[in-house]
């Protein structure tokens, strides 16, 4: 499973930052930002932070693990630097604290793990009944996991494990989708080119669908324990394994976000090209375009008015269901059911036709306001047409999709970012 000098494991603190740094630094000027990577050297020499030099140097602009940058950690080193009278320590931090006063945002204190594991890996090994083709599997299985690390660092995020199909990787946020969605096609190729290799060795292959891959992100601050995360990243696996349903389905991405303090917020999205998996992923796009610092197109406030929408919905449809026909007739006319439905859908068109760009007047534009109009007819069917659960659904894709275009903590819903 491992072999050779095995690397650093990158700290997740510089992962977080990874997009944040990319942007200080590049807006800083030279003499500024060679003084903070010469600061941040002393402070390693001096034990108050670490060095990220693994990875192939994928974290090379910044090779450090950035945990100063983040919320109080940096006020609470100094503290207990004057407590230990620690001269060399003092001056250093009081030269980072001058540096980063020029600095007027922080990082986005959440990181994501990626969990993923091959579907229907048990059922497929069976097609294998000699020697040539069990070793034909295994090859497959160790080609794909070689590719891991490279596949990781095209999104500069990290392998932490890849033994055959079972991966874990520690992803930066705002290329997670990219590393999950390169992982899943490198699997599903190896193993369509695997199913036509067993066919010419004899193997019997009719009507054998190819193992592909589910994938779990799970997106939590820095500060939760490796475990938590770990276990996150697990049920956001097992979110893409089946749908609310209980239906095994696997080929998915299941996301999944931890906020500290509020909700778990879960979304899946499938990898199939074909039929309402084709939309999921051009759907999370269309929301990451519109959150993004160029465009701006969406607030975030538009997913909390969406969920609004939806709970006041769901308690029309908890009303209607303890009272008696008559008194539903009374309440909402004939065919109560149909007229909440109605409620629900102009309660719903009303929110998207009033939501205006982030910080300005302007309504959003129409192919937006489309793409929400579509994507939530797209949710309904696989809902059991339940309008309420399909405007949650889509109100949690918009929340993931903000989160993972935040570079800075100001950016967030949940610090006032673009409300």
């Amino acid at each position: 499973r491992s072999y050779g000098q095995s690397e650093q494991f990158t700290a997740l603190t510089r992962l977080a930052a990874h997009s944040w740094l990319a942007s200080i630094l590049a807006s800083m000027d030279e003499p500024d930002r060679k003084a903070l990577k010469e600061t941040y050297e002393d402070l390693c020499n001096l034990g108050y932070a670490t060095r990220c030099d693994g990875n192939q140097e994928c974290y090379a602009q910044f090779p450090y693990d950035a945990g100063l940058f983040f919320g109080g950690a940096l006020a609470e080193a100094r503290a207990r630097t004057k407590r230990k009278a620690e001269k060399p320590a003092i001056d250093a931090l009081a030269e980072l604290h001058r540096l980063m006063g020029r600095i007027k945002t922080r990082p986005n204190p959440y990181v994501a793990l990626l969990y993923a594991d091959g579907d229907g890996m048990g059922k497929f090994l069976g097609v294998a009944q000699t020697r040539e083709q069990h070793a034909l599997i295994s090859e497959a299985i160790a080609d794909f996991s070689a590719q891991v690390p490279a596949l990781a660092r095209a999104s500069d995020s990290h392998a932490i494990y890849h033994g055959g199909d079972d991966v874990m990787v520690a992803c930066v946020l705002p290329t997670a989708i990219k590393c999950a969605r390169d992982l899943a096609k490198a699997f599903a190729d190896r193993m369509q080119t695997l199913v036509r290799m067993l066919a010419q060795v004899g193997a019997s292959v009719d009507g054998i669908v190819p193992p592909t891959l589910r994938v779990g992100v799970a997106i939590c601050h820095i500060m939760e324990p490796m475990n938590f995360i770990r276990h996150s990243a697990k049920q956001a696996e097992a979110l893409a394994k089946g749908d609310i349903h209980g239906r095994a389905r696997g080929n998915a991405l299941g996301l999944r976000l931890d906020m500290r303090s509020g909700p778990i917020v879960e979304a899946r999205l499938g990898f199939g090209t074909i039929g309402a998996d084709a939309d999921d992923f051009a759907s999370m796009e269309t929301w990451i375009e519109a959150y993004s610092d160029e465009k701006r197109r969406l607030p975030a406030r538009t997913a909390f008015d969406i969920f609004q929408v939806s709970e006041r919905l769901s308690g029309l449809q908890l009303a209607l269901a303890a009272e008696d026909a008559a008194a539903a007739e009374r309440s909402c006319g004939l065919n109560p059911e149909l007229n909440i439905r109605r409620i629900g859908e102009a309660e719903f068109k009303r929110v998207i036709a009033r939501s205006r760009e982030s910080g300005g007047d302007r309504a959003i534009a129409d192919d937006l306001r489309g793409a929400l109009l579509s994507r939530l007819d797209h949710l309904r069917p696989r809902h059991g047409d339940d309008l309420a659960m399909a405007m949650r659904m889509l109100g949690n894709e918009l929340i993931l999709a903000r989160w993972l275009t935040a570079a800075g903590d100001h950016q967030l819903p949940e610090h006032g970012g673009d409300a």
